[in-house]
């Protein structure tokens, strides 16, 4: 039988703040069209390091065969995005080898469903600006609307924006290292988050920027991001 570690992620948007703290790749993109509806898309992969350390403090994952492991349950992320109002919602995951695999999301909105995603429109109903704000409080509180397996390993990464105690990036990077070794470590230090914004009746390339992981786990106050088509 298949055994799930991510059994409930995400919760919408969530899934970018969850699989933030696993320090995998990820891509959002949030496309808007002029009649006001939001297209989400979301896109990681989670490798070995990210399997090994959940499944490392999960009794109920059966360790015995890791190739009948399912890392991520599309099920229970399609369920919780249907729960929270959206449309058009799919939820595919894709097995690329033995160590890694692969999370592709995409739904639909009438309206913004995220409080910390802000779209500025022209009078042409054309998105001219997304701001994304973050902040210990808004990661905190993604956190706890997701199972005790992710808030376990939130807890575990003993991250400033969980901790509210700042900490330098070099010391941070040593911490993880010296927890859960290098390889963790140089996930955290090497991983992205590319957000995109684009207009999806326009033939334009998304306008897109990156976050480094390691910056959203140090964060200590508010900070907003923005993205200008």
């Amino acid at each position: 039988m298949k055994k799930t570690l991510l059994k409930y992620l995400p919760l919408g948007f969530a899934a970018f703040a969850a699989v933030t703290f696993t320090g995998c790749p990820v891509t959002f993109t949030v496309s808007a069209s002029p009649d006001s509806t939001l297209y989400y898309n979301f896109n990681t992969t989670a490798g070995k390091s990210t399997n090994e350390l959940i499944s490392a403090f999960d009794n109920s994952i059966d360790k015995s065969n890791s190739d009948s492991t399912v890392i991520f349950d599309t099920v229970e992320i399609e369920r919780a995005l249907l729960k929270m109002g959206l449309k058009n919602v799919s939820a595919l995951t894709q097995k690329i080898d033995k160590n890694n695999q692969k999370l592709s999301i995409s739904a639909s909105s009438s309206e913004n469903k995220f409080n910390f995603i802000k779209i500025i429109r022209n009078e042409r109903g054309e998105a001219t600006q997304m701001q994304l704000t973050l902040s210990p409080a808004i990661l905190q509180d993604l956190i706890t609307n997701q199972n005790n397996i992710i808030q376990k390993y939130a807890d575990l990464l003993m991250a400033p924006c969980f901790t509210n105690e700042a900490i330098e990036k070099d010391e941070y990077i040593e911490l993880l290292a010296s927890l859960y070794g290098n390889d963790v470590a140089k996930e955290f230090t090497d991983g992205q988050i590319e957000i995109k914004l684009k207009n999806s009746d326009r033939k334009k390339i998304p306008q897109s920027f990156s976050i480094p992981i390691i910056d959203i786990l140090l964060l200590t106050e508010e900070k907003t991001f923005i993205i200008n088509y």
